[in-house]
């Protein structure tokens, strides 16, 4: 065996098991979804990883349903979940000088930036706190959102490994801001600046499911 797979939560069968065999790992696959007769399975991804004592690899599988942009479900504050994963979409409409802690000084161009972060409770309260123009700056997104307040966020469900792993997809989407929101793990960055101010930008991320829902942070 050549090595050990890293987290492959959340993938797709397909990749994964491309990928375990490159490792020269041995593969046992776990479906908990039957195969549907009605087509509506485009695809199976992963939610759970474990390695044998005999260092077989056993990834356990579900049906994975796709959705499309008009089937995300877009609720108000009030009317998010209380845990999970989090994609702050914040549109910098003039360049933005900043010294964030540690990080030192640095500038923001023009742009759409999208934030990965996370709360396993009261994720209401921790996305109303981002769009409060007058916050003591606890948190590197703090110096950005109070200046530009954050349009929307994008919700995944909670999943171990999940915030670091889409933060690491989305930063393949644009330019990363080294360090930044990184603080407590060992990720380049949690902040993207989109090469497009692509509203649509995680339909692009391969490796990741739609998101949950998006949440309205600003007034229409």
């Amino acid at each position: 065996m050549s090595g050990t797979p890293g987290k492959l939560l959340a993938w797709p069968l397909e990749r994964a098991q491309k990928y375990v065999q490159q490792m020269g790992c041995p593969l046992c696959v776990h479906d908990v979804t039957p195969a549907q007769a009605d087509g509506r399975y485009s695809e199976h991804r992963v939610i759970r990883q474990a390695t044998g004592t005999d260092g077989t690899v056993h990834l356990t599988v579900a049906a994975f349903i796709p959705q499309s942009a008009v089937c995300i479900g877009e609720v108000g504050l009030d009317e998010a979940p209380q845990s999970g994963i989090y994609a702050l979409e914040v549109p910098v409409t003039s360049a933005l000088d900043i010294s964030p802690g540690a990080l030192g000084s640095m500038r923001l161009e023009t742009g759409l930036y999208v934030y990965v972060g996370s709360a396993r409770k009261g994720l209401p309260s921790r996305l109303g706190r981002h769009t409060l123009p007058a916050k003591s700056c606890r948190w590197h997104v703090d110096y950005l959102t109070t200046a530009f307040p954050p349009s929307r966020a994008l919700v995944w469900p909670w999943l171990d490994g999940r915030e670091c792993a889409l933060a690491a997809e989305l930063a393949t989407l644009g330019q990363i801001v080294p360090g930044f929101g990184a603080s407590d793990c060992r990720c380049p960055g949690h902040l993207t600046k989109l090469e497009q101010g692509d509203t649509e930008w995680w339909r692009r991320l391969e490796n990741q499911s739609p998101p949950l829902l998006a949440i309205r942070l600003v007034a229409d």
